[in-house]
C-alpha cells in the first residue's frame, strides 16, 4: 500500500490519534498497544483480549539470588553466537530491526540508527505516562475500554448469565477470564454460584447481540477441580465478562485474568491470583497467597499464611493478622511497599530498595540499616520477610 493510498493515510491518522491519547494520559500503555494491534488486523478478525498466554504457564518463582527485574526479558545466545532477546511471548529481534517493549507497549521499529539516548528518553517518558495514568484513573470511575470501543464506532450489547454448581468433592475453583473484573467471596455454603455480566461489541447492534447470545459460561469438573471460563464465542472478538462468584470458604481459589481487577475475600484455602493488568485486593484469606500482576496495585489485609506478592508496576500493601512460621516475599519494580505485622510476629526481616527510603517502626535485634537496606530479627524468629523494590519506599510497622 502506497503512502498516498487513502487507506494508508487513514491508518496513519488513527495511529496518530492513539499515540496522542497516550501522550495526553487518556489511555494506558496496554490499551494503546491493543488498539494498535486492532489497526493491523481486518475488522473480520477483530483481535481482542485472550487469557491463553497468561494461563498457559504459571509465573516462575524467582530464586533467592535473583535481582528484581522490571520485565521478563532475558538475553540468550543461539548456536551461532548471536545475541538475541526473547520476551514473554517468545518474539525475537536483532540489530536495528529488533522490537523494543516496555510494560506491554511495543515499538515495531528499530532504535539502532537513532542512538541509545533517544531510546532511553522514550522509555523514561513511557514510565512517566504509566505513573500519571495510574494516578488519574485511581478512582476507577472510567471504563476506557468501553469508551474507546464506542469511539471507534462499535455497538454494544449486554446480557447476564447465572450458574449453580454443587460443591461436593470440589476443593479447587479455577477461573480463567480474558477481560473483566472478578470478585470471589467465601462463606458457609454447599454450592458454588457464578453470576456473569457479559458485554460484547460489534460492527452493528445485530452483530453485538449475536455475540452475547453465543457467549455462555462453561464449567468443567476434573476430580476435585472446577474450572470456569467463557465459551461459545470466538476469543478474538471483544467480549468483556465480569464475574461475581460465591464459594464455600474451605476451597482453594485460582484466578487468572488478562485485563481486570480481582477481589477475593473470606477464602481459607490457598489463593492464587495472576493478572496482566489490574489491581488485586485480598481480604481475610488466612491460607497461603500467591499474588502477581504486571501492572497494578496489590492490597492484602487479614493475612495469616505464607505470601508471595509481586508486581512490576504498582504499590504493595500487606497487613498480617498473624505471622508465625510463615515466609513473606514482596517484590515490585516501580512502587512502594508497606508491611504491617502483628506485635507477636516472629520473623527475620530483609528489606532493600535501589532508589527510595526504608522506614521501620519495629525494634529489631541484630539490626543493620543503611540508606537502601535493612535487616534484623523481630522477636524469636521462626519465619522470614523479604521485601525488594527498585524505585519505591519501604515502610514496616505494627
Amino acid at each position: 500500500m502506497s503512502e498516498n493510498d487513502p487507506g494508508h493515510q487513514s491508518s496513519v491518522d488513527e495511529r496518530s490519534m492513539i499515540l496522542k491519547m497516550l501522550k495526553e494520559d487518556k489511555i494506558t500503555i496496554e490499551e494503546a498497544e491493543a488498539l494498535l494491534k486492532v489497526l493491523d488486523t481486518s475488522d473480520d478478525e477483530e483481535p481482542g483480549f485472550t487469557v491463553r498466554d497468561a494461563a498457559a504457564e504459571p509465573a516462575a518463582k524467582p530464586t533467592h539470588d535473583e535481582a528484581p527485574r522490571g520485565d521478563s526479558k532475558t538475553d540468550k545466545t543461539d548456536d551461532s553466537g548471536t545475541r538475541r532477546s526473547s520476551g514473554p511471548h517468545g518474539r525475537k529481534g536483532s540489530g536495528a530491526d529488533k522490537e523494543t517493549r516496555h510494560h506491554g507497549f511495543s515499538f515495531d521499529f528499530g532504535f539502532g540508527d537513532l542512538g541509545r539516548e533517544i531510546s532511553r528518553s522514550v522509555k523514561q517518558v513511557l514510565e512517566e505516562v504509566n505513573t500519571t495514568v495510574k494516578s488519574h484513573l485511581s478512582d476507577g470511575s472510567l471504563d476506557l475500554h468501553s469508551s474507546l470501543a464506542s469511539a471507534f464506532g462499535k455497538k454494544k450489547a449486554e446480557t447476564d448469565r447465572s450458574l449453580t454448581v454443587p460443591a461436593d468433592g470440589i476443593t479447587n475453583v479455577i477461573l480463567l477470564n480474558a477481560w473483566g473484573d472478578v470478585a470471589v467471596s467465601g462463606d458457609d455454603r454447599s454450592e458454588i454460584t457464578i453470576d456473569a455480566h457479559i458485554v460484547a461489541w460489534g460492527a452493528d447492534e445485530e452483530q453485538a447481540r449475536a455475540r452475547t447470545d453465543e457467549a455462555t459460561i462453561r464449567h468443567g469438573v476434573d476430580g476435585a477441580d472446577l474450572t470456569i471460563e467463557l465459551d461459545g464465542a470466538d476469543e478474538n472478538k471483544r467480549i468483556r465478562t465480569e464475574y461475581t462468584i460465591r464459594v464455600p470458604r474451605r476451597v482453594a481459589v485460582l484466578v487468572r485474568v488478562k485485563s481486570g481487577d480481582v477481589a477475593v475475600d473470606n477464602v481459607s484455602g490457598e489463593v492464587t491470583v495472576a493478572t496482566m493488568s489490574g489491581d488485586i485486593k485480598i481480604d481475610d484469606c488466612p491460607g497461603s497467597l500467591n499474588v502477581r500482576t504486571k501492572s497494578g496495585d496489590i492490597t492484602i489485609t487479614g493475612a495469616e499464611g505464607a505470601a508471595e506478592v509481586m508486581s512490576t508496576t504498582g504499590d504493595l500493601e500487606l497487613a498480617f493478622r498473624r505471622c508465625s512460621g510463615c515466609t513473606v516475599d514482596a517484590r515490585t519494580t516501580t512502587g512502594d511497599v508497606e508491611l504491617v505485622l502483628p506485635t507477636d510476629a516472629a520473623v527475620t526481616i530483609d528489606a532493600r530498595t535501589t532508589n527510595g527510603e526504608i522506614e521501620c517502626e519495629l525494634e529489631l535485634h541484630e539490626r543493620s540499616h543503611t540508606k537502601y537496606s535493612l535487616s534484623g530479627t523481630f522477636n524469636a524468629p521462626d519465619g522470614s520477610v523479604s521485601i525488594k523494590t527498585v524505585t519505591g519506599d519501604v515502610t514496616i510497622k505494627t
